[in-house]
């Protein structure tokens, strides 16, 4: 029996009911179990497969959200509901969540937090937006400021994934949910009547003292201090890095302001490794840009000065054999002249290792077969081109793709003892597919190291990011390797050009 959370999609616009299925789909643990495009069709899937939980859209054909949702707890009581909705419409958003479900989510949602929402859902906790928060809590408030609250309603803002903190006029905490003990490490009758500034860190006491009389005289639902670094103070005095949105609840005695605090300790860490990444990506295109370029100037050396210094001494030694006489002179001359058209035949294989000319003036698949040609010419092993391209691969990647792909080759030669390597080259998945197969010895690809003065597997990966695509590597010992590059038609990511 799966393990994974079954889901039903219910949504009535065809893009984004294909989207929701597309993205539950591609999460691990997940199961899309039916999708539904009306009232009557949602309310039927859920009897007949009694999913975990059931993604619903508001505005849905044939009776709407709220039929959908209360027929459901009748016919499949164990699918918890989470809503989903296009609109601010807060009475219905209330009315639905009456009609029992647990979660509503605004359309734009980022997909995690979507995806999250359906977990929480499944283990009956809820996921609300701030807004409705704020009006769950002025249900919850009477004359003197907090009532007794409808058990439902408080079950939800207590299950609220972000800490929900209501003060009043004077910045007294009123009301507090069970995050806010959990995020800021107090039992709540430690914050009762305390300042809200007890949950802030020093530095920010003045600051959020004027802040909070400027909202008090233009009460609306917005973020607090845009664009500054926010932090939380837990009761034994650390900090942790918060997003605060503000909203506003009427009561009879009074404005209640309500503060809704997210923990962004995540989020950070992720933004600085994203950040990471990127830098480590473009200095690994620098690198590559500038290693290319060294090739071009050492391949310019070698052709302009190297083999026309060696060309031009052999040119010599053939006059000074003409004039010998002794047979013996004459035969220590054709050596030096044999040994230097070795040396002369070596520098020119050099200079096409470094900089293939067909690359610039052919393309990528030309060059490919070229250098097929020029490294069978000299290995026992044979080498074929299989090519099934009808257009070429963007030019500006040409050069990036063919270092893999000799890389690749250059590894089978060097460590797999194949007698056979083919090079395959395909259009696929709206991109380019290349295959570098032999049928060598193999290796275990998950315990593999990089050996000394190749790429490796790791820096081959990191080359075919570059060029917005993946890299994938198959091996068994004694039945040998592929490695395979994809690269898209138009690099998505807009890779600085490395040709």
């Amino acid at each position: 029996m799966s393990d994974s959370i079954t889901v039903l999609v219910a949504e009535d616009e065809d893009p984004l009911r294909l989207a929701l299925v597309d993205l539950i789909r591609s999460e691990p643990g997940f199961e899309v179990v039916a999708v539904a495009a009306d009232a009557d069709e949602a309310i039927a899937r859920a009897v007949e497969h009694s999913p975990d939980v059931a993604l619903l859209g508001v505005k849905m054909p044939g009776g709407g959200g709220r039929r959908v949702a209360a027929e459901m707890r009748l016919g499949s009581p164990d699918t918890a509901i989470v809503i989903l909705s296009a609109y601010d419409d807060r009475a219905t958003v209330i009315d639905m969540l009456r009609a029992g479900a647990v979660a509503y989510l605004l359309k734009g949602t980022p997909p995690e937090e979507m995806l999250e929402a359906l977990r929480r859902a499944v283990r009956g906790q809820a996921s609300l937006d701030g807004v409705v928060v704020a009006d769950l809590a002025r249900e919850l408030t009477a004359r003197s400021g907090i009532a007794e609250h409808e058990q439902h309603f408080a079950a939800l803002l207590e299950s609220a994934p972000d800490a929900v903190v209501i003060i009043d006029a004077g910045g007294a905490i009123v009301l507090v949910n069970a995050q806010t003990e959990s995020l800021f490490a107090y039992k709540r009758t430690e914050l009762l009547g305390r300042p809200i500034e007890t949950l802030l860190p020093d530095r920010f006491h003045d600051r959020h003292l004027g802040h909070r009389e400027q909202y008090a005289a233009d009460p609306r639902t917005r973020p607090w201090g845009a664009g500054l670094e926010l932090a939380g103070r837990r009761k034994d005095g650390s900090e942790f890095p918060v997003d605060i949105s503000l909203s506003s609840i009427a009561t009879d005695s009074g404005l209640l302001m309500t503060a809704f605090v997210r923990d962004i300790t995540e989020r950070k860490a992720a933004d600085e490794l994203r950040r990471n990444l990127h830098e480590r990506r473009v200095l690994l295109e620098h690198l590559v840009s500038a290693e290319e370029e060294e090739r071009r100037r050492i391949a310019g050396d070698i052709h302009d000065d190297s083999i026309q210094a060696m060309t031009a001494a052999g040119m010599r030694l053939q006059i000074l054999r003409r004039a010998l006489v002794d047979p013996a002179h004459a035969q220590l001359l054709d050596d030096l002249q044999q040994t230097i058209r070795l040396a002369i035949s070596r520098l020119r294989h050099l200079l096409f290792e470094l900089r293939p000319p067909a690359l610039d003036r052919e393309g990528l698949v030309p060059a490919l077969r070229a250098y097929l040609d020029e490294v069978g010419a000299n290995s026992r092993a044979s080498f074929r081109l299989e090519d099934a391209t009808w257009t070429q691969p963007p030019e500006r990647l040409h050069t990036l793709v063919y270092r893999i792909v000799q890389e690749a080759i250059t590894n089978a030669r060097k460590h797999s003892e194949a007698t056979e390597i083919v090079v395959a080259v395909d259009e696929q998945h709206d991109g380019f597919v290349l295959r570098v197969t032999d049928n060598g010895v193999g290796f275990h690809v998950t315990t593999k190291t990089p050996r000394a003065g190749h790429l490796g597997l790791v820096a081959m990966r990191e080359r075919a990011e570059l060029a917005g695509g993946t890299l994938r590597t198959e091996s068994e010992p004694g039945r040998g390797t592929t490695v395979e590059l994809w690269i898209p038609r138009e690099d998505q990511r807009a890779a600085t050009a490395l040709a």
